[in-house]
Formats: C-alpha cells, structure tokens, sequence
C-alpha cells in the first residue's frame, strides 16, 4: 500500500443536492472503510477551507501530508481529494472545465499529485 486512505474535502458550500449526496458518500466512506475526520487545527489556512477524513491517526495523517501541499491548497480552496493505495481523485466539486481552462486544472492536479508522489 503506497497511500493511507485520506480524504481531502472543500468547505466550500454547495446547492442541497450535492451536499446531501456528499453526506451519503461520507457515510458509506466512514462504514466500509472505517475513516473519522480528522482536526486539522495544525494548519489553519488549510482548517479554514478544507476538512480531512482517513483512517489513520491525526499525527500520522499530519506527517503524511506536507506542508507545502497544505499551503497550495490553502491559497486556492475547492479542491477535493481521495487517495488510497495507489489511486488519486482530485477534482472540483460542482465544476466543469472549458476547454480554454484545462491547462490550468491539469496543471493543479498534478501539482497536488506531485506532492503526493514526494
């Protein structure tokens, strides 16, 4: 296994029928593989706009994730973040990409890979 189980979910609210959606998702999440949100109080630009689940202990989770991958997503919140094993998903929740914007989404993703990949 080459990542913990962590999800990396924006505060950023959505209409209704994505936050209930977003409810389910957490709940199944929580029941199968057992994740509890985590306090990521230790970073608080990060705390401010995003909310962390895993599977781990937070002092694992907080060695895990480097504080440059914090700050990045700090200074550009709506990220949201599912890693296990091998897998990443990174997407924008609630956003579709213009074909004149998927240079720069393409780029954020991979500069969060790039910090996972470290």
């Amino acid at each position: 296994m080459k990542w913990p189980h962590i999800i990396i979910e924006s505060r950023k609210r959505e209409r209704l029928t994505v936050a209930a959606m977003r409810k389910l998702t957490q709940k199944v999440a929580n029941w199968q593989l057992g994740c509890q949100e985590v306090d990521a109080c230790f970073h608080p630009g990060f705390y401010q706009h995003y909310r962390v689940f895993c599977n781990d202990q937070a002092e694992n989770i907080k060695n895990f994730l480097p504080s440059s991958l914090l700050d990045m997503l700090s200074q550009n919140p709506g990220w949201n973040i599912e890693a296990m094993d091998r897998w990443l998903l990174v997407y924008r929740q609630g956003k579709t990409v213009e074909p004149n914007a998927f240079d720069p989404f393409f780029n954020g993703s991979m500069e969060i890979y790039n910090h996972f990949n470290n």
